[in-house]
């Protein structure tokens, strides 16, 4: 986004009594839909830029990283990628996709944005009115300045601080350790290092993995090598990449169920590196595998039942997870080397895999996730959410994954059901009640709807798909905008086959507000994109 970075904080008494912490894309969000509710806000970020994650010099991305949301659930509603797009966008993709949202919304300069400011402190107390108001310190160019909010909206995310698994004599290594969040090219990694390690074997370990494996095939072709990718080979090339195990090879695990026996068939690593089947765009999975992921998500998390009797399993293998197109042959012919789990880095610095393989690299890169971290947090308001940053899916306990009951002006975005158009519903639900055009529930239906949040957070629910269009329901409904699904089934039954017969994820379609058709345009504008998206499942 092409800014005028502002460093300089406001006066402490501002015009604007909404603070929005955080750029990404719940900050772009909450922007846009106050906006449309006639509100403005003070936004604050550590970048230079709006886009947070996703922006290419200072996010968490990497030059050639494919991402791993279909562009279904990476859309806004008003905001839709063309078809020809690819299914899975690129990193650089999402970013200009943002910043044309940004741009076409006009966000910059309807609101007031603080670049290269960081939150210290955020506290809560009243004035002299008896109002409750937040009181934040913010830090910019090394000076900091209590600041005044009636209304904050915290949009630091779910996934914001690195996580590093503990291993054993670590301190020995003599080389570069990284992130995922901090790889950016391959190029600028090989230029230091001749032999780099990946841990963890996810969307994002294999994504790299895959990613240096490839450069290193280009720039041996045009240096004439004949490296063929073994490291130990006495080549010009000595460049190599070995991908291990954080834990149980979770991403490599194929489930092949039995619908007549109910029994589930694992193929472990080994025998996966041997699956044959054919490739689609990036993932080896077919697409009648793709849609029985979707139906037994929807009924088996939903007590076995299946809520949609149109909605039948089809014939062929359940590949539960999808992986990177070429990293199978990649490590079929050992241009990926595949090795265990870490057991310790030795005195001098080699590391010994769990089957007691030394090897010495220059670089580890450890792609083995994020953890919530909220620093900036009073321990009255931590204490109050129940604030749990060992929780994976439920670090905070919050009235429909937004606020707590104790501080309703004070709001957590993104930290609950991570797909886009969930988090459009979430900005939605925000701005409604911050400009009162949605009236908070009762004292009696907020403890019922808390009790709930309570145990799901207990049981550190991860059911992601039934909880997550349920999720989506709930706002949906409260905002008045839910897609009334038996209605559309009589008016509209093409559409209504479609979204209960194709894999395809769309609570965006709450957004237009169509359960009375009001907005046609908007109605059939994305009704065509799903009918036409339908030849893509047959």
């Amino acid at each position: 986004v092409d800014s005028n970075i502002v460093t300089t904080l406001p006066s402490t008494i501002t015009q604007n009594k909404i603070a929005i912490i955080g750029g990404g894309v719940c900050g772009i969000l909450c922007m846009k839909y106050l906006k449309e509710y006639g509100l403005k806000a003070d936004l604050y970020d550590t970048r230079t830029e709006l886009t947070g994650l996703w922006s290419p010099k200072e996010g968490f991305v990497w030059e050639e990283m494919t991402t791993n949301l279909s562009q279904y659930l990476c859309q806004f509603h008003d905001h839709l990628w063309d078809l020809k797009d690819p299914y899975l966008p690129s990193s650089q993709e999402l970013y200009h996709y943002l910043t044309d949202y940004v741009n076409k919304n006009d966000l910059e300069s309807y609101h007031s944005l603080y670049f290269q400011t960081k939150l210290n402190t955020l506290s809560h107390t009243k004035n002299e009115s008896g109002k409750e108001i937040y009181k934040l310190n913010i830090e910019s160019n090394s000076n900091s300045k209590e600041m005044t909010y009636d209304k904050v909206i915290l949009c630091t995310g779910l996934n914001n601080s690195a996580k590093f698994p503990e291993v054993e004599g670590i301190n020995n290594f003599k080389g570069q350790i990284l992130h995922s969040s901090q790889f950016k090219t391959s190029e600028e990694l090989f230029k230091k290092h001749e032999k780099v390690l990946v841990v963890g074997m996810k969307h994002s370990g294999c994504n790299i993995a895959e990613t240096l494996s490839n450069y290193i095939d280009r720039t041996s072709k045009s240096n004439g090598s004949n490296n063929e990718g073994d490291s130990n080979t006495q080549t010009k090339d000595q460049r190599g990449v070995s991908l291990s195990m954080n834990s149980a090879p979770f991403l490599f695990k194929a489930f092949n169920k039995n619908t007549q026996n109910n029994t589930t068939e694992c193929f472990d690593t080994e025998h996966l590196v041997r699956f044959d089947t054919n490739y689609q765009t990036h993932y080896i999975l077919d697409k009648d595998s793709l849609y029985n992921i979707v139906y037994d998500s929807l009924v088996d998390c939903n007590d076995g039942k299946n809520d949609f009797p149109e909605l039948t399993p089809r014939k062929g293998p359940r590949i539960k997870f999808a992986i990177v197109r070429d990293l199978v042959e990649k490590l079929k012919t050992e241009k990926i080397k595949l090795r265990q789990q870490i057991r310790r880095i030795t005195p001098d610095g080699l590391v010994e895999f769990n089957d007691g393989v030394k090897e010495n690299y220059g670089c580890i890169i450890f792609c083995t996730g994020f953890v919530n971290n909220l620093p900036f947090l009073e321990k009255n308001i931590l204490d109050s959410i129940s604030y749990d940053p060992t929780s994976l899916y439920h670090p905070v306990l919050l009235h429909k994954g937004l606020y707590h009951t104790n501080h309703k002006d004070l709001f957590f975005m993104g930290m609950f059901a991570l797909f886009f158009p969930n988090l459009e519903l979430q900005a939605k639900y925000t701005a409604m009640l911050i400009s009162g055009k949605l009236q908070y529930p009762s004292e009696e239906e907020s403890k019922a709807v808390m009790a709930k949040e309570e145990i799901s957070k207990r049981n550190n629910n991860i059911c992601f798909t039934w909880l997550y269009v349920n999720y989506s329901d709930s706002l949906a409904k409260d905002m008045g905008c839910y897609l009334d699904m038996e209605k559309l089934k009589k008016d509209d039954k093409e559409f209504f086959d479609v979204l209960v017969k194709i894999p395809v994820y769309a609570p965006m379609f709450f957004i237009t507000e169509n359960n009375e058709y009001v907005e046609k345009e908007k109605y059939n504008k994305i009704r065509k994109y799903y009918i036409d998206a339908r030849k893509y499942f047959k």
